[in-house]
């Protein structure tokens, strides 16, 4: 079967053939799994291995809006057929969780972390001495404060999280973009003041009229960031207010558990590496933890290859090593416990 596909401005020809499936998905047992925090309901899949004695289980932990479980089920199949269960579960707010992550703190967001480990570790199947943690962006953030109410927690991966605080990752990235689309430096300059009197609002309450005059005057542009419309009460605002000025190093410094920290060399969803490396170290190596940091130098915000000038888009092809450093990495911290 032949076919064209088309993702925002990239298209390309794709071909199917049928074959036989060489991991045996009977291997594995899959259910929907239901967990209260509080009063939101939080719906999730536990992936596990056909094992006798209990296995160690990894759970995923959301990047930023309203992601599902179906972002991150490949990797729970890829460490289940390893023999560790995992758990991929929606955002609250998102899929078929209740809640609303609109209006969630990250520390709102590590309590349901701290609800779903807690739910687990009772499970039949699951050693509730080897459960870990993944986070991938917002996630990354996420995933560490959790640990941190979580003592016997076994490990934390984090990946793709920026260790600068979410308004200086943001204003980075805002940066960064507009350079890519040959934005002059007066408009960077431009967006970037537009996007610090919208977090000044955000704080404060104060100054809404000068701000939805400037989205209005700056909607038509082709760096928009706010629709014209925008309301004074937009959720967006909220969340600056939420947790924009979290800073992620004292955490990672207060962490006892193994830590894999995780970056692609081509990420722009953030300030360059080079100035985040120095702090992140620092915090890496606190408390005398087993830690990790590797880089994957032509891989992106989701460790995928970015081509470089001139080669070739290739959809969709995790960074060489990434995959075997996930499973080895968890491989060996669970087997230490």
């Amino acid at each position: 079967m032949h076919g064209h596909w088309t993702e925002g401005e990239r298209s390309g020809e794709f071909t199917l053939r049928r074959s036989t499936q060489s991991d045996d998905d009977s291997a594995l047992v899959k259910r929907d799994v239901s967990i209260k925090n509080g009063d939101v309901r939080l719906s999730g899949t536990l992936v596990m291995p056909r094992a006798t004695n209990p296995v160690p289980l990894i759970i995923f932990v959301q990047g930023a809006g309203p992601e599902t479980r179906s972002a991150s089920l490949f990797l729970a199949e890829f460490f289940a057929h390893r023999g560790v269960a995992a758990f991929a579960y929606d955002k609250r707010g998102a899929g078929e969780s209740t809640g609303d992550w609109k209006h969630a703190s990250f520390e709102t967001l590590a309590g349901d972390v701290e609800a779903v480990v807690k739910f687990l570790s009772t499970q039949p199947g699951i050693d509730p001495h080897r459960i870990g943690l993944m986070g991938s962006s917002q996630g990354g953030w996420v995933a560490p404060m959790a640990a941190l109410h979580l003592p016997d927690i076994a490990f934390v991966i984090v990946k793709s999280a920026a260790a600068v605080t979410p308004e200086q990752q943001e204003l980075a990235r805002v940066a960064r973009w507009m350079t890519r689309e040959g934005a002059s430096s007066a408009d960077i300059a431009e967006g970037q003041n537009l996007y610090k009197n919208a977090i000044d609002y955000a704080r404060t309450g104060i100054g809404w009229d000068a701000l939805q005059r400037e989205i209005k005057a700056d909607s038509t542009k082709p760096w928009a960031f706010f629709p014209a419309n925008t309301p004074r009460d937009f959720y967006f605002f909220d969340l600056i207010r939420l947790f924009f000025a979290h800073n992620p190093i004292p955490i990672l410094k207060q962490l006892r558990c193994p830590l894999l920290v995780i970056f692609g060399g081509k990420d722009d969803d953030g300030p360059p590496l080079e100035t985040e490396i120095g702090p992140l170290l620092t915090a890496m190596q606190a408390n005398g933890k087993d830690s990790q940091l590797t880089i994957f130098p032509n891989a992106g915000h989701d460790l995928r290859i970015v081509p470089g000038t001139g080669e070739q888009w290739d959809f969709g092809r995790f960074a060489p090593g990434y995959l075997h450093l996930l499973g080895s990495w968890v491989d060996a911290k669970i087997q230490r416990r």
